[in-house]
């Protein structure tokens, strides 16, 4: 029933089965306070969720799930480093865990950790080859370490893979930029703004590569209606370029 209700987002419902089977003295109490620890990350209660993912790990020592749960819920909480030694011992107790490499990348990433993030995202491409979020987030990252090359091709597998994600069109769009093609650029934020018509930083990206393209009435246009949503960066252009 807990799973039940878990599957159709009845996530208050589902706590309430999984603690009623807690009561009952379920065979496998773990699986169940870890199953209820998820329900209750998804109600954004992930302090309690710690709580019954500690419950996991003091019933089965050897939970690479209950680890790598535990370490998903202290990353929200802003709790970086405990999570990547979290999403360490999931990966020491499951060496082919492609999600904890994932997300100990991202937990890294966050630390400024960006050749570390890059290389946890590469073992989750191998472990499951298409990947798409690990290859957008291995993107950004490379063009956050200046690797503008690698970031497009991962950028370019993304969209492969995912047309749907967004932000994956902005980030091709900013590293085009970096490779000064500012055309290709200005074709990647138009397909972004399509999906996002309020995609603010979108607007702005697409106002720099206008200006690249000498073409500064319609740059202004894009760096107003990156302020208008607020987008404060777009106002030193707006202040430099247009009157």
């Amino acid at each position: 029933m807990g799973l039940d209700h878990y599957y159709k987002k009845e996530f208050k419902e589902a706590i309430s089965c999984y603690s009623k089977a807690i009561k009952l003295k379920h065979p496998n109490p773990s699986l169940v306070y870890m199953n209820r620890g998820i329900a209750k990350g998804k109600l954004e209660k992930f302090k309690e969720a710690i709580a019954d993912f500690n419950k996991t790990i003091e019933l089965d020592p050897k939970s690479s799930d209950g680890y790598y749960n535990r370490g998903v819920a202290e990353s929200e909480l802003k709790k970086t480093e405990i999570a990547v030694s979290d999403f360490d011992k999931a990966i020491q107790l499951k060496p082919n865990f492609a999600d904890a490499y994932y997300n100990r990348g991202f937990a890294k990433g966050q630390l400024g950790l960006f050749e570390d993030e890059i290389n946890d995202y590469s073992v989750a491409i191998v472990l499951v080859p298409n990947f798409a979020y690990a290859y957008s987030n291995r993107g950004i990252a490379n063009y956050q370490v200046g690797k503008y090359n690698d970031a497009l091709k991962d950028l370019n597998k993304t969209i492969e893979l995912m047309p749907g994600l967004t932000p994956a069109y902005l980030y091709r769009a900013k590293t085009l930029l970096k490779l000064n093609n500012a055309a290709a650029a200005l074709e990647n934020c138009n397909k972004a703004i399509e999906q996002n018509e309020d995609y603010a930083e979108a607007y702005f990206i697409r106002g720099n590569a206008r200006k690249e393209l000498k073409d500064t009435i319609q740059a202004c246009t894009d760096w107003e209606k990156a302020s208008k949503l607020h987008y404060y960066s777009a106002f030193i252009p707006l202040k430099e370029f247009c009157k």
